[in-house]
């Protein structure tokens, strides 16, 4: 093991939490080790902001017990403290592979569980699990730069991969055992590998992409992993870094696995440049990351007319954005104005129009940067179009024209739409006229 002292600043918060579980542990005469383990660890590394979150790992106690010890605790020494925690029951399709105990105290929020140990079988990746020590809780996590702990009684970050701390310098993604056995084991670690690359901007280790290429892992990752976890964990990389996602995938030839479809490589970097113009800097709201991923996935599956579900657990919504950017790529460019065809992607997309601006002008021969689309909107003054309704509406076409339903009500919504993004002020009466001319014609 490698040891160095504690080379981070603690929160305040965070010196009373810990402070209080050192002395939870004298009081009831413990032998336990308390550790901080695996993301808190890194990002506090890393300098990284912190969202308040810390997992303990207990050398020789459930979670359950010290965490009732520690309340205990806390009502006589800290009355005024929550003395409050939930149990969550092991639950390994999401990753809960032991009994959590968990609460906020001091403003933090507190997981309590064991350390552990893995036995994996060959036809599923969720392990046998049993307690364990610091070395075997280690070893068995998905990545080195994971797999580091914080003792809170030492003040020490022990490094049991001897590996971790090097690698967080040097910024490289690796597995504290042979990638072969870790993606056997659990083949989803290859995304979660990929994610953590794209999220701290590190290089994978080369031995890692090999090993994702060999046959058996491919068949474990065909076979093993939920479509569910696989959607979660690129959505995750999408956001953070779309480009590495692509590259690594396309290097082990996971895009058909993954997607079902190859994907157009020069369109896509169009596209993650596009999508830089309109995104906001900093942090991005939920929304913001459903419009980006909606963004890749409409580009992805541009043309695409299979099952979209048999790949990727798509929501709903996302599928009828897909749907939108179909449409419009198929229907729009016979307008001939450019003032036409943004007006229509604007109004057929809604507020999904800049996004779908992005895509298609990212497979498409718009004659215009993305920067220049948007400074087109603003000039044009079409901003409105993802909002615009027709002037006229089905029960005025039938008693002005005196016709029944049918095709030709939707056509005539169509042009609607279509000459009031010309001229936003038509007046009602001189569409009537237009309609009527345009119906003359069809007849």
């Amino acid at each position: 093991m490698r040891e160095i002292e504690r080379q981070f600043d603690l929160s305040e918060e965070e010196k009373v939490l810990f402070e209080a579980l050192i002395q939870t542990k004298t009081h009831f005469e413990l032998e336990t080790v308390i550790r901080v383990a695996g993301g808190w660890v890194r990002d506090k590394l890393l300098n990284r902001v912190n969202k308040y979150d810390v997992d303990l790992a207990l050398s020789d106690i459930s979670g359950q017990e010290f965490a009732n010890k520690f309340v205990e605790y806390l009502s006589e020494f800290h009355p005024n403290e929550r003395q409050k925690f939930n149990v969550i029951k092991a639950n390994p399709d999401q990753s809960k592979h032991l009994e959590t105990a968990t609460g906020i105290f001091f403003g933090i929020d507190v997981d309590f569980v064991c350390l552990r140990n893995e036995e994996y079988t060959s036809n599923s990746r969720i392990p046998v699990t049993t307690p364990g020590t610091a070395s075997s809780d280690a070893l068995r996590r998905d990545l080195t730069i994971n797999s580091l702990f914080y003792n809170i009684e030492s003040d020490t970050v022990e490094d049991y991969s001897e590996m971790g701390l090097q690698d967080l310098e040097i910024g490289i993604v690796r597995t504290p055992l042979d990638p072969v056995v870790t993606f056997n084991d659990d083949p989803l670690r290859i995304l979660r590998s990929i994610r953590f690359a794209c999220r701290l901007d590190f290089d994978i280790d080369p031995c890692l992409l090999d090993a994702a290429k060999q046959d058996e892992i491919r068949d474990g990752f065909m076979n093993k992993i939920s479509k569910e976890r696989v959607f979660k964990e690129i959505s995750e990389a999408f956001i953070t870094n779309a480009i590495v996602l692509l590259e690594v995938l396309v290097e082990i030839n996971y895009l058909p696995i993954v997607f079902g479809v190859e994907i157009d490589g020069k369109g896509f970097y169009r596209l993650y440049n596009n999508l830089k113009v309109i995104s906001s800097d900093g942090d991005i709201t939920k929304q913001e990351k459903d419009s980006i991923l909606m963004t890749y996935l409409s580009f992805i599956y541009l043309g695409f007319d299979g099952d979209i579900k048999k790949y990727l657990p798509v929501p709903k919504t996302y599928i009828k954005m897909i749907k939108k950017v179909n449409d419009i790529n198929s229907s729009v460019w016979s307008h001939h104005s450019m003032r036409q065809t943004i007006g229509q992607i604007l109004h057929i997309a809604g507020e999904f129009g800049y996004y779908a601006i992005a895509v298609l002008n990212a497979v498409k021969d718009m004659e215009m940067s993305m920067t220049e689309c948007l400074a087109f909107v603003e000039e044009e003054d079409l901003e409105y179009c993802m909002t615009l309704k027709p002037k006229v509406n089905g029960n005025e076409l039938i008693n002005r024209f005196n016709r029944r339903r049918g095709r030709w009500m939707k056509e005539c919504l169509d042009l609607s739409i279509m000459w009031q993004i010309d001229d936003p002020n038509v007046e009602k009466e001189e569409l009537f006229v237009r309609f009527d001319e345009y119906l003359s014609k069809q007849q």
